[in-house]
């Protein structure tokens, strides 16, 4: 007999899960010299300053509307969680997956959060917008930055101010 589309979605959905799920699992481990954001120490104690956070920092220049922040936020939360070890994700969905919306004025600004990162070893993500809508064609709308300790991220953004 035919099988229902109900049916037929739900076990297309069935097995799309759980190849993601094979995915996550069997996500090779990266390189030592990967593990940048991991604090020296593996202590247990619930310091504040042992969460890991990620920070989505978003140009105000470019006048985007709330619902174009939000997928640009969306993005860069995505592209640098998908960049991050395994054992700073790890201790990342630990601590909450906090992440945190400040303003950055402009493109400069946004260069000098990434070139302050890089100086830290912390890592960033920026996305770089296709221009359909709202903006020009190839704007760099918002940097993550992180996952990484907040007492690693606090000297180069803890003067943002929050969006």
């Amino acid at each position: 007999g035919m099988t229902s589309w109900p049916a037929a979605l739900s076990a297309c959905a069935g097995i799309a899960a759980g190849l993601v799920v094979s995915r996550v699992i069997t996500r090779p481990p990266p390189p030592a010299d990967d593990r940048h954001c991991d604090s020296d120490t593996d202590s247990d104690d619930d310091d504040d300053d042992d969460l890991f956070q990620m920070i989505l920092a978003v140009r105000q220049d470019l006048k985007m509307g709330k619902g174009k922040i939000c997928a640009q936020c969306s993005h860069a939360a995505l592209g640098a969680y998908k960049r991050s070890p395994d054992d700073v994700v790890r201790r990342y969905r630990k601590s909450g997956e906090t992440k945190v919306a400040v303003k950055i004025k402009d493109e400069e600004e946004m260069n000098m959060l990434r070139t302050a990162c890089e100086a830290a070893n912390i890592p960033s993500y920026t996305v770089i917008d296709a221009g359909r809508t709202q903006i020009p064609a190839n704007s760099a709308t918002v940097i993550a930055i992180g996952p990484c300790l907040k007492s690693r991220l606090s000297p180069i953004t803890s003067h943002l101010k929050l969006l």
